[in-house]
C-alpha cells in the first residue's frame, strides 16, 4: 500500500513534457515554504521543500498548458 502526498505551495522549475513508451509523461515539483527553528537557536528560517510529482497520459498533457514556475497549486498524489 502507498502513502498519500499532499503538497501546497508553488511550481518549482518548468515542468517536462516527453513521451513515455505510447504515453505522455509530465515531471514537475511543487516548492513550500516552512518556517523552522534550528536546534539551540532562538531565530526561526524559512526551509524551503521540494516534493516532485509525475503525471501519465491525458492528464499530463492537460496539465503540461496550465502549469509554469511561480504558479500557486496543490498536488495531491500517491507513493508506491
Amino acid at each position: 500500500m502507498g502513502h498519500k502526498i499532499i503538497s501546497n505551495g508553488y511550481i518549482g522549475s518548468e515542468p517536462i513534457l516527453r513521451p513515455a513508451g505510447q504515453s505522455m509523461k509530465l515531471e514537475f515539483s511543487v516548492l513550500s515554504k516552512r518556517p523552522t527553528r534550528p536546534r539551540g537557536s532562538t531565530e526561526y528560517v524559512d526551509v524551503i521543500e521540494a516534493v516532485r510529482f509525475i503525471a501519465w497520459g491525458e492528464e499530463a498533457e492537460r496539465l503540461s498548458g496550465k502549469l509554469r514556475p511561480g504558479v500557486e497549486g496543490e498536488a495531491i498524489g500517491s507513493q508506491e
